[in-house]
């Protein structure tokens, strides 16, 4: 199991994109990395429209990750498409990223996931999983949906209580608004 990350470090994780470094000059701190281009949803505001889509390799990302580190990122989202879509590959990036002292960040739909994923993912050191809800039911254009994800939606919200930050992300467009006010 990746040791986690203090309190304190996640936190900063937070702050901002850039700090300024001994030298006044801005470094980078906050990375976003493409995992995938495959989502298994078909959102009607998303750019996202592969199935099968790319996966990033280990080999590949771990080098990235050791480009981030090596100039100051100590945030990383891992971006796609849908992240869960890699299975054992992300939890050993995000293992990597942990082991680097760096924060992970997952935004996902959260469709596919699974007690046992989500336990690899909290062993792994993930540091925030950010659920992607966009409608109470499912409806044209809104896959991402409560009534649909209810399930894997409380097991996120329950892994809060081994430190893993939760937050909710919504797309809000004039045909999902009144499900906003009830998803708040």
């Amino acid at each position: 199991m990746a040791q986690s990350l203090s309190t304190l470090e996640q936190a900063s994780a937070f702050v901002s994109p850039c700090i300024k470094n001994k030298l006044g000059f801005q470094v980078l701190y906050w990375s976003y990395l493409d995992v995938t281009t495959a989502c298994n949803m078909r959102c009607g505001y998303c750019h996202v429209i592969e199935s099968k889509g790319s996966f990033i390799d280990i080999s590949r990302a771990k080098q990235s990750i050791d480009f981030i580190y090596k100039h100051g990122g100590r945030m990383l989202a891992l971006m796609g498409g849908e992240p869960l879509l890699l299975g054992d590959s992300l939890t050993q990036i995000i293992e990597y990223a942990t082991t680097k002292k760096i924060f992970t960040y997952l935004p996902t739909n959260v469709s596919i996931l699974n007690k046992d994923l989500l336990e690899d993912l909290i062993n792994a050191g993930i540091g925030v999983i950010d659920i992607a809800i966009d409608s109470i039911e499912k409806r044209t254009g809104f896959d991402k949906n409560l009534e649909e994800s209810q399930e894997n939606f409380e097991l996120v919200l329950n892994s809060r209580k081994n430190g893993i930050y939760v937050k909710l992300n919504t797309v809000i467009t004039h045909e999902n608004i009144e499900d906003v006010y009830k998803l708040v």
